[in-house]
């Protein structure tokens, strides 16, 4: 069963706290913190096609054995998703971000038999689950808002932008337009 993709997850939760303001009551107080401490990551799950997440496990083992650190796939899609919001801070072009996401489909590969016949082959989906910081999950969400001020039936949730960036990332990589990304990324970890 395929999971149900929410548009906010955080977003909405953060607008009613805003419009009702502070708790004025001790027990309130309490459940206010508590809410904060219990939900200061979001679980979200991607769909991605199969080939994908078994090359994203083999870079991240290569990644691991050079780093000398546990290294999974979960922290490459945050990786990729922190430079994803460092580029929406340094440049604030929504729209513009927008469409270049729009043009990194997701589609099953293309397929060529040798007798020159052209054939679409339907690739599994798998899923993978990952957790990440509220705050971080709320400014893609603050994204996807502003963004959605401009176009007209907008449908793209976080779970959309992290599944077309390591898709993207990983097709990249496969393709050798990734230079140096084992030095690259074990620099960022030993850094975080």
């Amino acid at each position: 069963m395929k999971p149900i993709k929410r548009k906010f997850h955080v977003l909405e939760d953060e607008l009613d706290r805003l419009e009702y303001g502070p708790p004025k009551t001790l027990k309130a107080k309490w459940l206010w913190l508590a809410h904060d401490l219990l939900s200061s990551t979001v679980s979200i799950t991607i769909q991605v096609p199969a080939y994908v997440v078994l090359r994203t496990k083999i870079l991240c083992e290569d990644i691991e054995e050079k780093a000398e650190q546990p290294f999974h796939p979960a922290d490459l899609i945050e990786l990729l998703y922190d430079d994803f919001l460092i580029n929406l801070k340094e440049t604030n072009h929504l729209y513009t971000t927008y469409r270049q996401l729009l043009s990194h489909s997701i589609e099953p590969a293309e397929v060529t038999t040798f007798q020159g016949d052209y054939f679409k082959r339907v690739e599994k989906r798998t899923s993978l689950r990952l957790h990440l910081a509220r705050k971080k999950v709320l400014r893609g969400e603050v994204f996807i808002y502003d963004v959605s001020q401009q176009v007209n039936h907008l449908d793209i949730t976080i779970e959309n932008i992290l599944e077309i960036l390591l898709t993207d990332f990983m097709k990249k990589y496969c393709s050798g337009d990734v230079p140096q990304l084992l030095d690259d990324l074990i620099h960022r970890l030993s850094n975080d």
